[in-house]
């Protein structure tokens, strides 16, 4: 019929395998091409990086480190995403209950809680050490408004502290004031968020199960202070960056596919950690390292992660080059014998003996061995290894280049324990299922929780505190450092037993604070007080103290203390003086009836200075600084009592309300306590077929290798 349609022309069984064999030819062609591209593409860019080793002789504008800092925050915010959306791809049902959001709220808050009372209790806001070649050399240019912006990426030793730079100079615009207080207070916030994600991660990729052990171990780890030395340093940030950056970079490797985009965020989340310290590369061969063990093993084929493992150590490789220190000078120094006794002491701690080494990791090494038995493994599996992996690089680079495990290396070496806690746990529950029951699960967790109470106990009585041995020396820092800022006196400084000035050599100290500048915005311990000169004056004369007051002698002190009380009355009235900074801080000893210490301001209401009532020991008073110029009035019309004071110091407005957060530090902790065990009592009496302990780490179904 002419209305009919035509039959379709119906291809045959070859012609459509023809095509399809086709098709995947120039998709598998396409494929290797992109990937070849992709591979090129990240090799051109470490190559361009390893170049660019003596940055600190370019020049740039100040628009352009702010367009700089804002490319960095922009390129965090996308690691930040692809890692969330990745562990969230594998974590499973989400949970609809409260209990995780007041466990991982209370984790933070428990950390930070104590890291605040150690820094309201040991904490200090001179400078230290390293911090007057990094800090105290860059501020001038700051304030000056001509900071060279290479100085960010100038080498610190064997390291490139961008990132520590970047934030204390962030700080430091924010505040007005040099204040290594304010530093560590924002410093242990930043560890207290990195210890949280890293909770948070492990809960995803165990398949949202384990939280309150997760929980309990960390917050263990994080309450007790072996990397005090982070914890009381205003540079200390330094490893904290190289921790979240390389936890970043392990869970984007691993857990994405490889030169996907999330992958290549990892690549450059290791170099934002070479940026934080030397051993920021040594994440690239930690995860090249977990490549290579499932090669071996079988969980992967070498073909399909050749491309990748490649690409990882020779970015690796290039990236090494951004340490300024020869390899010729590192490996002459290298003593075999004596590098692995150390290295095995670093292994075995928290256990003294180095002997010990092989025992504290022995859960780490029987993981390993299941790996090859077993086909397959979970990403909770290959993250606990690649993090264990991680860490031991970390005790063979400070055993080779540093030779002894200090405080501030503990950050990092107590990741390997925690590793090592998790994978015993896990391995305890296959051989044993006892925290398979409900009773058992419920019993193991309190247990934690009661040792996690007792651990945040001995954090808050300063416990075996012993070992913070610069808090011995921050009296006669201030001391020293002060007398010097106040009268010019070199001797202050100079010839001074070691740790009695806050600087390894007296020369350099005194050309760092040679810079007028830089004397603007010292801390308020240590700057000089108000140029305050004298309108009236009778009856108060400088050092006038009983004997028995404990003279300061790097302060300017007046007082009204006579021996025979020849005057009735004595008075101070300054002449007119401005701050250019909130809050005006004033030692004052004495007091009584008839006395009062008060300001003056050329507009507004009087302000009193509360003297508390008679005094025989200094105190120190914060007060609001008036806007307008003031002037300072002191009056004595009592017939026994006296009264000294020293002349203001300047305290910017940051560093006031950060102390007044760090006197607050136990309402934190408290905080964090009660918000986590409700998290815990929340998630036990939810339904109990999903929160008991969830052995994810060594599932049964894979099964054993032939």
């Amino acid at each position: 019929m002419d209305g009919a349609r035509k039959p379709r022309h119906r291809v045959s069984e070859p012609e459509t395998a023809y095509s399809m064999n086709l098709l995947a030819f120039v998709l598998k062609v396409e494929g290797r091409r992109m990937q070849k591209r992709k591979v090129l593409v990240v090799l051109f860019i470490a190559c361009t990086v390893a170049s660019g080793c003596s940055m600190h002789l370019v020049k740039w504008s100040t628009r352009e480190v702010a367009w700089f800092s804002c490319l960095l925050l922009a390129l965090m915010g996308c690691m930040l995403f692809a890692a969330n959306r990745i562990t969230l791809e594998r974590a499973g049902a989400p949970s609809a209950g409260i209990g995780p959001v007041l466990c991982l709220a209370g984790l933070f808050f428990l950390v930070w809680g104590s890291k605040l009372d150690l820094i309201n209790a040991f904490g200090t806001d001179i400078p230290f050490w390293d911090q007057w070649g990094i800090d105290g050399l860059l501020f001038p240019g700051v304030v000056e408004g001509t900071l060279d912006p290479s100085k960010l990426f100038l080498p610190h030793g064997e390291h490139r502290i961008l990132f520590t730079r970047l934030l204390n100079t962030v700080l430091f615009e924010l505040n007005g004031q040099w204040d290594p207080i304010v530093e560590m207070v924002v410093n242990s916030l930043f560890y207290s968020l990195i210890l949280t994600g890293l909770c948070l991660v492990l809960w995803r990729l165990a398949g949202r199960r384990n939280l309150p052990i997760f929980c309990i171990m960390i917050a263990i780890i994080g309450v007790l202070h072996f990397g005090w030395e982070n914890t009381l340093g205003g540079v200390q940030s330094c490893f904290y960056f190289l921790l979240g950056f390389s936890v970043l970079a392990i869970v984007l490797l691993l857990c994405s596919r490889p030169f996907s985009i999330p992958w290549f965020l990892g690549l450059a989340a290791t170099l934002l950690g070479q940026f934080s310290l030397a051993t920021g590369c040594l994440a690239l061969f930690a995860v090249a390292s977990m490549l290579l063990l499932n090669c071996i093993s079988g969980t992967q084929k070498f073909r399909e992660s050749s491309a990748a493992l490649v690409v990882l150590i020779v970015v690796a490789i290039l990236e090494y080059q951004l340490v300024p220190v020869s390899q010729k000078a590192v490996f002459e120094r290298i003593d075999p014998i004596g590098s692995f006794r150390v290295f095995a002491t670093m292994a075995a701690w928290p256990l003294s003996s180095w002997t010990l080494a092989a025992i504290v990791w022995s859960p780490f090494f029987i993981l390993i061995r299941k790996q090859f038995r077993v086909k397959g493994t979970s990403q909770l599996t290959q993250f606990l290894l690649a993090l264990g992996i991680w860490a031991l690089l970390h005790a063979a680079a400070i055993a080779w280049s540093r030779g002894a495990l200090s405080p501030r290396y503990k950050d990092i070496m107590i990741v390997g324990v925690l590793v090592n806690l998790i994978i015993t746990f896990y391995l305890f529950d296959a051989h044993w299922p006892l925290l398979s029951r409900s009773s058992s699960y419920r019993g193991a967790i309190w247990l934690g929780a009661a040792m996690l109470i007792s651990c945040t106990g001995m954090s808050v009585m300063h416990f075996n505190t012993s070992d913070i041995w610069t808090a011995g020396f921050r009296d006669i820092q201030e001391v020293n450092t002060a007398r010097y800022l106040l009268t010019g006196d070199p001797s202050s400084l100079v010839d001074q037993p070691r740790f009695h000035i806050p600087a390894p050599f007296a020369d350099s100290l005194i050309t760092v604070l040679a810079s007028p500048t830089l004397r603007k915005v010292l801390p308020v311990s240590i700057r000089a007080p108000l140029a305050i000169k004298p309108a009236e004056s009778f009856g108060f004369s400088p050092g006038a103290t009983p004997s028995e007051l404990p003279t300061l002698p790097h302060r300017s002190v007046l007082g009204s203390w006579s021996a025979d009380k020849a005057l009735p009355r004595s008075e101070y009235l300054s002449c007119p003086i401005s701050s250019s900074f909130q809050w005006l801080v004033f030692d004052i000893a004495g007091g009584g009836a008839g006395i009062s210490l008060e300001i003056l301001p050329s507009k507004g209401p009087v302000i009193p200075i509360s003297l508390g009532g008679q005094s025989s020991g200094w105190k120190t008073v914060v007060v609001e600084a008036p806007r307008a110029p003031f002037r300072l009035h002191a009056t004595d019309r009592s017939e026994h009592g006296w009264l000294a004071f020293s002349l203001p110091r300047e305290l910017a407005g940051g560093g006031y309300y950060i102390r007044r957060i760090l006197s607050g530090n136990l309402f934190v902790l408290v905080l964090g306590m009660v918000s986590l065990l409700s998290g815990l009592i929340t998630l036990l009496n939810e339904d109990e077929s999903i929160h008991v302990f969830a052995n994810t780490l060594l599932p049964e179904g894979p099964q054993e290798v032939s």
